[in-house]
């Protein structure tokens, strides 16, 4: 009923090639706010071949940029959009939001110079770039940027009145112990950061760590502790998730890894198909990428064919 049957009407005018310009169009220039977010609540997961969602959040973006206004949409949804679908480069020039720009960072999108340098930036600024940083800088090998933000996180835990909520303190201990985790990376001791990422408390971070929860899925896979590995791919991501995220796309290969290893050649399927169907038309820096998941479906499909 009301604007939920508009939005299901505009969803199905989407799938619809003889209507989908249309919809388009009326998203971009006449659907009020409501509408848009309820019919990109319903597409933002669309992986389709024509990238339809990248084409309804462009429209919109380029429609208020003609009005001269940016909604949270056109600032995040749609770099995080184009990012998730292979357009790092884009994405990149698009955003200075911390969860995104450490995403591209470690993708490539900029050099690991350039990420370490904005990471140095957020050190003892408010916001969230605290959560971000220590990956950017263990790239880049910065121990002395990891080691500043340590001795950040140890004053603030020090100064904390007393009545300060215990979410605050969970978060600080949280960012103590993975930084200690990307100091060990940075120094090339893989051993130490991983009983630093076993150990930290990982329920505080509060759905913002997935670039972490990754790396340490990785170091856990390295070490040969398969299980392990697995059990933390199959948890869902934290928080919420306005659509794929980049390093969903990275999971997905690490999935197909780490089972395929252990042999359950369905999991490592769809872990490998995710990845060819988010980046279908990559940029360069992810070729590599794609090129892993399409030989580990090939080698998969060939083992299926020999049984």
């Amino acid at each position: 009923m009301g604007v939920y049957a508009k939005s299901t009407s505009e969803v199905l005018a989407l799938l619809d090639p003889r209507t989908r310009s249309a919809a388009i169009a009326f998203l971009a220039d006449s659907a009020d706010e409501h509408l848009f977010q309820t019919v990109w609540l319903s597409i933002n997961r669309w992986l389709d071949v024509d990238e339809t969602t990248i084409a309804v959040i462009r429209a919109r973006a380029t429609a208020e940029q003609a009005k001269g206004i940016q909604s949270q949409f056109s600032a995040i949804a749609f770099p995080m959009a184009l990012a998730s679908r292979g357009h790092i480069k884009d994405a990149a020039a698009r955003t200075a939001f911390p969860a995104l720009v450490a995403q591209l960072a470690l993708l490539g999108a900029i050099s690991a110079d350039s990420g370490a340098q904005v990471a140095r930036s957020w050190i003892g600024k408010p916001g969230e770039g605290h959560l971000f940083l220590g990956a950017m800088l263990a790239a880049a090998r910065d121990t002395i940027g990891i080691q500043s933000a340590i001795r950040f996180i140890e004053g603030r835990q020090r100064s904390l009145p007393p009545n300060m909520p215990a979410i605050a303190l969970d978060v600080l201990a949280y960012l103590n112990a993975t930084n200690q985790a990307y100091l060990a990376l940075a120094r090339g001791d893989s051993a130490a950061a991983l009983r630093h990422f076993d150990a930290r408390p990982d329920s505080a971070c509060f759905g913002g760590c997935w670039i972490d929860d990754l790396i340490h899925v990785q170091l856990l896979a390295a070490r040969g502790r398969l299980a392990d590995a697995a059990t933390r791919l199959d948890r869902p991501l934290g928080g919420f998730v306005g659509g794929i995220v980049p390093f969903q796309v990275l999971r997905a290969l690490e999935r197909g890894r780490v089972y395929e290893r252990l042999g359950d050649r369905e999991k490592a399927i769809e872990g490998y198909n995710l990845v060819l169907e988010a980046w279908r038309n990559p940029d360069p820096e992810l070729k590599t990428y794609v090129d892993e998941a399409r030989a580990g479906l090939a080698r998969l499909s060939a083992e299926k064919k020999a049984s």
